[in-house]
């Protein structure tokens, strides 16, 4: 497969794995359509307030491009996946980390050619947010009636 078709699914691989979490964790969330740089996802709660999800895949391990992260609210979430380089793999699960994008700028490593989170940064400084779907499930759950995410596992 040609490289730029290879990072298009895998693009596509990530909002929808990032967006069938968030539903088996019982959250309400929806995919954007278009190709708006920034949110790939909205999560809405029961009143109506929201949160956006940003979601970066990437097949290998080094880590993911962000010099089109423009938007900096603890309000808005920025999901990096890596597949390991097993993309292929379907029964590989992906490494994910959750990160509120006003906390990026920890985890960008200097390149002369790019703004790059490295894997490596996020795994050394970044375990807080390691599978950390929970600030998501609270920020629903805190604005309606029932719990969410119960027996989920995720932390």
């Amino acid at each position: 497969m040609a490289s730029a078709q290879k990072a298009y699914h895998t693009s596509l691989a990530t909002e929808f794995y990032v967006l069938s979490v968030l539903h088996r964790l019982g959250v309400d969330a929806t995919l954007t359509l278009g190709n708006r740089k920034g949110v790939d996802i909205v999560v809405v709660a029961e009143n109506g307030d929201a949160i956006t999800v940003e979601a970066k895949g990437a097949n290998d391990t080094t880590g993911w491009w962000v010099k089109n992260v423009v938007i900096r609210r603890s309000d808005h979430y920025v999901v990096f996946v890596t597949y390991k380089k097993k993309i292929d793999d379907i029964f590989e699960l992906p490494e994910c980390w959750i990160v509120p994008s006003d906390k990026l700028d920890t985890f960008i490593r200097p390149n002369p050619k790019n703004k790059v989170v490295g894997r490596d940064k996020l795994i050394e400084h970044g375990q807080e947010f390691k599978d950390a779907w929970d600030p998501i499930i609270r920020f629903v759950s805190s604005r309606a009636g029932g719990a969410l995410g119960a027996g989920n596992g995720a932390g």
